[in-house]
C-alpha cells in the first residue's frame, strides 16, 4: 500500500501537460488547426488608381498555431504569445501599405501575397527568440483584404480577457 501511495505521488509530480502533434486520428479534434488568433483588422489610407484619389484598404489577419512535435507548453500559451506580437505585426503591415505608389483591386491578389509574407516575417523573427519555437508552426494568413470609401473606418478592437 506505501509503494502504491509512493508510485501516486510521484508520478503526479513528474507527469505535466504534454501538447502532441496532431496525427492523422480519426476523431473531430484531429481536423482543422489546433488554435488559431484572429488579430485586429488593419486600415490605411491608399492612393487609388481607379477611381483617381484615395481610398481605405483594409486588411484582416490571423495566425493559425499547431503543434510540430511533443511540447510542455500548450497551444494556448502559444496563442498569449502570439497575441502580443499583434502590434508589431500591424506596424509592419502599416509600414508596407504607406509605402505603395497606388493600388486598385487588380492588385489585390499581389498584396494579399505580400502582406502574408511581410506578417509572417515579422512573427519568424519574434519568435526566433523563443528557446522552444521549433515546437510550433505559426502560419499567418490574410483572411480580408478589400477597399472602401474613406467613410468606413475600422472595425472595433478585441480585448483579451475572460469577458
Amino acid at each position: 500500500m506505501l509503494l502504491k501511495s509512493a508510485l501516486a505521488i510521484a508520478l503526479l509530480f513528474v507527469s505535466g501537460c504534454v501538447t502532441m502533434p496532431q496525427s492523422g486520428g480519426s476523431g473531430a479534434g484531429y481536423a482543422g488547426d489546433r488554435v488559431s488568433v484572429g488579430f485586429d483588422e488593419v486600415v490605411v489610407t491608399v492612393p487609388s488608381v481607379a477611381p483617381p484619389g484615395w481610398r481605405n484598404l483594409h486588411v484582416g489577419l490571423a495566425a493559425l498555431i499547431n503543434p510540430r512535435q511533443a511540447s510542455l507548453y500548450a497551444p494556448y500559451e502559444v496563442r498569449d504569445l502570439v497575441e502580443r506580437l499583434q502590434a508589431r505585426v500591424s506596424g509592419r503591415l502599416v509600414e508596407v501599405l504607406v509605402g505603395l505608389a497606388a493600388a486598385d483591386v487588380s492588385d489585390l491578389a499581389r498584396l494579399r501575397q505580400t502582406l502574408g509574407v511581410e506578417a509572417q516575417t515579422v512573427l519568424d523573427q519574434a519568435m526566433a527568440s523563443w528557446t522552444h519555437a521549433d515546437e510550433y508552426e505559426i502560419r499567418t494568413v490574410v483572411v480580408s483584404l478589400y477597399f472602401t470609401d474613406g467613410s468606413v473606418g475600422r472595425t472595433g478592437t478585441r480585448r483579451p480577457g475572460w469577458w
